[in-house]
């Protein structure tokens, strides 16, 4: 065969003839003899100094590539390693006949992705994003996305050799919407790499990202939403999103819902534990989008609990809070129809918390009663408890968490029992709770239940204590020695409620009561909490004002002890915004343009600022 002769003129006059008849024609001929030339080509490639011999060799590989007989021969010569030794060349056409020979080995030849990592082309595709033609870096890109997609090494090592940064600036600055396309594409998979989401994030990758959210292709929209809500859970400080935060809540009157679904994802990231930027969605109507998306929502999971949780981040810890609060008692009727079935706990949780944050304002409470809040709170609240009895009945270990679809019944309890104590404060939802036999129902988990559980009862028994029947009650129910107990417990917010509760009923029987005096003295002294306490009570003006109280400490005759606990407002626990402002985060990546319904799962329990949760490569988990 020429290609085998030691003249080089020849060598390369037969080359440029078969590779002007392999562009013309791929016979069943040419097939016969493939896997002898595609060989011979390779020795030769490797031996070559001529560039242009090495040019039309390349051509030859390429025009072979196009063909799934030509892949296989390939592949099976080792031809990989010959073409990733290639990528070096200084010639542009060398370069570009390649790079496309190599992308449809990827694409289409079984085995071919761990033959270029193990050549080590990887590393040299990722220093050709440094060339300039839009065309050409679109297939390098491409091929980058194939050897990135679910390969969390490879995402490493387009890290290392600078190519996550290089692809933040391809996304910045070209206006080629096929190179954008891939650049989105592997950004998407690279987004998932808890290493690569800083790097992104400090290139100025949010910022890139948002420049195409007008784009006109949904697509591509959606691609970059994708990237964003991955990134998002670790941007919740990134400063400059102004316009993104914009653009997320025109983006949520979309109709396609996996855009609505990313947009709210991302704001419900961005606007946790941020003031800032909740004051900016709040100022851009994002609110009113946001309850008009969950309402257009219905019983869309995927859209309903990333708004919701937008929602309680919205009503908390901001100036604009109460505001808000307020406003969003319009939505209440469509809000409260996701506490029933068919909703998931993980929806049930993000309402919940919402729900504690519109309890706050006063004019709310009439909406909120109207509604029939409380009874539905209730009924989960036991529900919840009736899963973990049911679940400890199961389990040697009684420590062990109750989860159901990955959420914990003891979170839910948790956020039932605050919302309810915010309730409690108002005289109105006191007297539904004594309707609906509240109290003995709380007594009883106080009586069976670890420290954990007795604190969250004991709040809302600290509310409802400065009602005198209600305290009756809670004395009639045997809560007396419980709380008694609890004075000496280590938990600080137990003995505080606990120390509440007992000062109200002793207001109101101080002469059965003549042992509560030096308890509360004893506790004093153990621990300094009580020092902090006020005492100072403003009273409820439809009940008759008890005395007042001065100084525990200079009553050591109980019967001295008048105190004025007619309305007593109690000291929410440090905690309490630990509920209500938590981030969400769902990583997603995939080849498939139709992508399957994506459901949402709750923040996990913990302080909102340190418990970022991450998601696996392509993995749907439970989050924050």
């Amino acid at each position: 065969m020429l290609l085998y002769d030691n003249d080089k003129v020849v060598v390369s006059k037969a080359a440029k003839m078969l590779h002007q008849v392999m562009k013309r024609d791929f016979s069943q001929d040419i097939i016969k003899v493939l896997p002898h030339m595609i060989s011979t080509l390779i020795h030769t490639i490797s031996f070559l100094n001529n560039l242009e011999t090495v040019k039309c060799i390349a051509g030859i590989l390429h025009s072979v590539s196009l063909h799934q007989p030509g892949l296989l021969a390939i592949y099976k010569a080792n031809g990989i390693p010959a073409l990733v030794n290639l990528l070096s060349s200084p010639m542009e056409s060398i370069l570009f006949y390649t790079v496309t020979t190599l992308h449809n080995l990827l694409l289409n030849q079984e085995g071919s992705k761990l033959s270029v990592c193990e050549a080590g082309g990887l590393q040299k595709l990722v220093t050709l994003l440094k060339h300039t033609n839009e065309s050409f870096l679109s297939v390098v890109v491409d091929c980058l996305q194939t050897l990135a997609f679910r390969n969390p090494k490879n995402k490493l090592i387009i890290l290392e050799y600078g190519g996550t940064e290089k692809l933040v600036h391809i996304m910045r600055t070209y206006k080629c919407q096929t190179l954008l396309w891939t650049v989105s594409r592997v950004l998407k998979a690279l987004t998932v790499c808890c290493n690569n989401k800083p790097v992104i994030i400090k290139a100025g990758g949010m910022q890139a990202l948002a420049m195409h959210l007008k784009n006109q292709s949904e697509k591509f929209v959606l691609n970059c939403l994708w990237s964003l809500r991955n990134l998002s859970d670790a941007a919740i400080n990134e400063r400059n999103v102004e316009s993104l935060l914009n653009q997320l809540i025109n983006l949520l009157g979309s109709n396609d819902k996996h855009i609505v679904t990313c947009s709210a994802g991302i704001l419900s990231n961005l606007t946790c534990n941020n003031n800032c930027n909740k004051m900016i969605v709040c100022q851009a109507k994002g609110v009113e989008a946001l309850v008009q998306a969950i309402v257009k929502a219905e019983n869309n999971e995927e859209i309903s609990e990333p708004a919701i949780c937008t929602l309680r981040h919205l009503t908390s810890g901001h100036p604009e809070a109460p505001k808000i609060a307020v406003y969003c008692c319009s939505a209440l009727p469509a809000i409260m129809k996701l506490l029933e079935p068919p909703s998931s706990w993980a929806l049930i949780k993000a309402v919940i918390g919402f729900i504690r944050n519109l309890a706050v304002p006063p004019q709310n409470q009439m909406h909120l009663q109207n509604i029939g809040v409380i009874p539905k709170l209730m009924k989960l609240l036991r529900a919840a408890y009736q899963e973990i009895q049911k679940h400890h009945s199961n389990v040697m270990d009684k420590s062990r968490t109750t989860c159901i679809d990955g959420i914990k019944m003891e979170d839910i309890i948790k956020g039932t029992t605050y919302a309810l104590q915010v309730l409690a404060k108002h005289m109105h939802n006191r007297a539904v709770m004594k309707e609906l036999d509240i109290v003995t129902f709380l007594v009883q988990i106080l009586n069976r239940e670890k420290e954990y559980f007795q604190c969250a009862v004991a709040g809302i028994l600290a509310e409802l204590a400065v009602d005198p029947d209600a305290i009756q009650m809670i004395e009639s129910s045997g809560a007396v020695l419980l709380l008694r107990n609890a004075l000496n417990s280590t938990n600080d917010q137990l003995v505080e409620y606990a120390t509440t509760i007992l000062v109200h009923l002793a207001a109101i029987k101080p002469e059965k009561y003549t042992w509560l005096c030096a308890d509360l003295v004893n506790a004093l002294q153990k621990d300094e909490i009580l020092t902090d306490m006020d005492l100072s009570i403003t009273p409820d003006p439809s009940y008759q004002i008890m005395g007042s109280v001065n100084d525990f400490e200079s009553k050591l005759n109980p019967s001295l002890l008048n105190l004025d606990v007619q309305n007593a407002t109690v000291l929410q626990p440090s905690n309490l915004e630990m509920e209500l402002d938590l981030q969400m985060d769902l990583n997603f990546e995939s080849t498939f343009d139709i992508l399957s319904p994506i459901l949402l799962s709750p923040p996990q329990a913990g302080n909102p600022s340190k418990d970022i949760i991450a998601y696996l490569d392509s993995s749907l988990m439970h989050f924050s």
